[in-house]
């Protein structure tokens, strides 16, 4: 009995044994696996880093070489244009582009009226449109201050970001929000600057914002944005830009006979085309004639190529809202009160939406393809009615 019990007793300890320095062995492996982890993490970031300071340190004259075909056309996914049977489009930035001149007019005008009616220091008139400064997919952090650029996944690129015109550290951005990651939570307190209009609201926010700091003036960032979205909206709102570009043609529209080329063609080869913009129509209106004269196509004419024509459509809440279509009369310059049933050729429609639209036309989404610049009112809303769209990025070219 007691030679069994020994052999027991060994036993016993042989599994002991060979279970410890099978645990040991494990916890190796794994501080080896960590190790491992750790170096090749360690290892990508200083490749991303080498990288990134390969690009910024480009020379100049390769920075100049344009990185992809501006007159390209791309897609990020499969498309039948065969299968397309209508075509829109936007109307500002889309059909007609306009020169840098716009945005020096529409920041110098809105710096007057938020000096006038805002009663901002009068010494902001001596403000100057910066072309250089503000770029595309920039938002306004309205609790703190900042112009920050952020990646799709909403993570901070600290060489775009500024406080006024003072480009920020990265230990700055790391103090304000603990990482390089805007939280679900905290992006209620950014605002979008998206498209081409928005340059002039960003410098000019930039430039009060810097301009009260070198001062030593109080100031909420919230109510910054709040007066400078109010004096841009007024320019607009109140017809002083499209007046300006209008008495002024020349200096701000860019003529383009490719515009007409293409809209020529396509109505050649049976395609339905519409016209959606939030413009009013004798701004829409004065545009296209201007920018069709030397090409053949005088007078009104160009409504001939649109089987519908909308303005003021309010967009994007044309695309969620129930609001009806209304006849514009051209020659009395007054909208009608009859309800639209359908459009008719060589008309004019304001307000509507986009349930309204498809009941009448009954176009189906998978024929329509929309053209604009803007990510939300062009791009996004048009997605509801199952249409394809195609975006008009025009980068500074001037």
């Amino acid at each position: 009995m007691d030679g069994e019990k020994d052999e027991d007793c060994q036993r016993l300890s042989s599994a002991q044994a060979l279970e410890n320095e099978m645990l040991n062995f494990d916890n190796s492996q794994a501080v080896v696996n960590s190790a491992v982890t750790e170096g090749e993490t360690a290892n990508l970031q200083r490749e991303f880093d080498a990288a990134r300071e390969s690009f910024q340190n480009i020379p100049t004259a390769l920075r100049m070489m344009p990185k992809m075909d501006p007159c390209g056309v791309y897609a990020n996914d499969n498309l039948r244009l065969d299968q397309l049977e209508v075509y829109g489009f936007d109307y500002d930035y889309t059909l007609i582009h306009y020169s840098g001149n716009l945005q020096t007019l529409i920041y110098d005008l809105a710096k007057e009226h938020i000096v006038k009616e805002h009663r901002y220091p009068e010494s902001c008139l001596q403000f100057q449109y910066d072309p250089e400064f503000p770029i595309r997919g920039l938002f306004y952090d309205k609790k703190n201050g900042c112009l920050l650029k952020l990646d799709f996944f909403h993570n901070i690129e600290p060489d775009g970001c500024y406080y006024g015109r003072r480009k920020m550290s990265r230990e700055e951005l790391e103090r304000i929000y603990g990482s390089r990651h805007i939280s679900r939570d905290y992006a209620s307190n950014l605002v979008g600057l998206m498209d081409l209009f928005c340059f002039s609201e960003a410098c000019l926010i930039s430039d009060i914002i810097q301009h009260f700091v070198d001062a030593r003036l109080d100031f909420d960032a919230c109510y910054v944005l709040e007066d400078v979205k109010r004096a841009i909206g007024y320019v607009h709102q109140s017809g002083l830009v499209h007046r300006t570009i209008l008495a002024g043609p020349d200096k701000y529209l860019v003529k383009n006979a490719a515009v007409l080329k293409f809209l020529r063609t396509l109505r050649e080869r049976g395609k339905k085309l519409f016209l959606l913009t939030n413009s009013p129509f004798y701004f829409v209106d004065r545009g296209m004639r201007y920018m069709f004269q030397d090409f053949g196509l005088n007078g009104d004419s160009w409504l001939d190529l649109f089987e519908v024509v909308i303005a003021l459509s309010d967009k994007p809440n044309f695309y969620t809202s129930d609001r009806p279509f209304r006849r514009y009369d051209m020659e009395k310059d007054i909208v009608t009160f009859s309800k639209v049933n359908a459009f008719q050729p060589h008309t004019v429609y304001y307000h509507g939406c986009l349930k309204s639209f498809l009941e009448i036309t009954k176009w189906k989404g998978s024929e329509v393809i929309y053209f604009g610049d803007h990510l939300f009112s062009d791009l996004r809303g048009p997605i509801k009615a199952g249409w394809r769209t195609a975006a008009i990025i025009k980068e500074r070219l001037f």
